[in-house]
């Protein structure tokens, strides 16, 4: 091995390195901020909140290296791509810190360790979230695509464990404070953000490895009409036609079905006589196509301008 070769590597392993502390300050970050919140240690929570620092110092300090890396050698295709996964890793390491924070600064506003029943909602999904992060930084550190590929598909059970604790959440008969509710839903939240970016660290790593790129997002929009006779094809067609299947998979329901469960990105009514508020119940988005309420909003006259403006919020136009 050359001298530059042996400099290029040695630098390599320096970075890898470095992120591979960050990452391990991340994770006892959300372990601590979790043991804080359901013990009420306030001082470990602020022990926290105040780590953020060097978390964000050390970011920092990678993204030069990174930099100063490519400046300084005439890096290979596979350099180039470690590099680029670096710089993104680096910058999901810091969020996941900052959602770490958060979950702290939420003790002082539940002023105490969170009721039995919630504790058990934060601890159940907590573990699962710590988990899948452990492995997306095994992966990377392994550079092991098949470990990351793996733990995305972790993602799914998540997203089921988050859906049942929001509704329980909602139970009108507990005797939880409003306060208390918000508090908690906002650790939810984070812990739903942390394992969000967990996947997308795995990604990276797949990038890393192998070069391949991540998959197109395919967003479901539920049309919904009394009678599926005119304005709901129109609008499925124009979908269709503009955006393509490899962006949307459309689905026509009547409104007399209960789609609070439905499992929608957005909702595209084309009929005024289903409330907004109604259709706010289904999926993340809502779309309005060929609203005729006897107001009618121009923004949402027109089922083309409403599909393309959801995809565009959602950076896919």
């Amino acid at each position: 091995m050359s001298h530059y070769e042996q400099r290029l590597e040695k630098d390599l392993e320096h970075i890898r390195g470095e992120v591979s502390g960050l990452a391990t300050q991340v994770k006892q970050a959300v372990k601590n901020s979790i043991h804080a919140l359901l013990t009420a240690n306030q001082d470990l929570a602020s022990a926290t909140i105040l780590g953020d620092g060097p978390i964000n110092r050390k970011m920092r300090e990678i993204d030069t290296l990174c930099h100063r890396f490519i400046a300084v050698h005439p890096p290979s295709a596979g350099h180039l791509r470690l590099m680029s996964s670096v710089i993104r890793i680096n910058i999901i390491l810091e969020r996941i810190g900052d959602y770490a924070v958060t979950i702290s600064r939420e003790l002082q506003r539940i002023n105490g360790a969170p009721d039995k029943r919630l504790a058990q909602g934060i601890e159940l999904m907590a573990n699962e979230v710590q988990l899948m992060l452990k492995q997306a930084i095994a992966s990377f550190d392994e550079d092991n695509a098949e470990l990351a590929r793996g733990t995305i598909a972790m993602s799914a059970q998540i997203a089921n464990t988050v859906g049942g604790l929001y509704e329980e959440l909602l139970d009108e008969q507990a005797q939880w404070s409003l306060t208390e509710r918000f508090a908690v839903f906002s650790v939810y939240y984070r812990l739903e953000r942390i394992a969000d970016q967990a996947k997308n660290l795995c990604e990276q790593t797949i990038f890393t490895v192998s070069g391949e790129g991540k998959a197109s997002k395919t967003y479901q929009i539920l049309f919904l009409d009394d009678d599926n006779s005119c304005l709901s094809q129109l609008a499925e067609a124009v979908a269709d036609m503009d955006c393509g299947r490899d962006l949307v998979t459309i689905e026509v329901t009547t409104m007399g079905q209960d789609h609070r469960h439905a499992s929608a990105d957005g909702v595209a009514l084309v009929d005024g006589s289903m409330s907004n508020q109604h259709a706010g119940h289904v999926g993340d988005g809502v779309v309005f196509a060929g609203w005729q309420g006897t107001d009618p909003d121009p923004r949402f006259s027109d089922p083309r301008s409403s599909c393309l403006r959801f995809l565009r919020r959602n950076n896919h136009t």
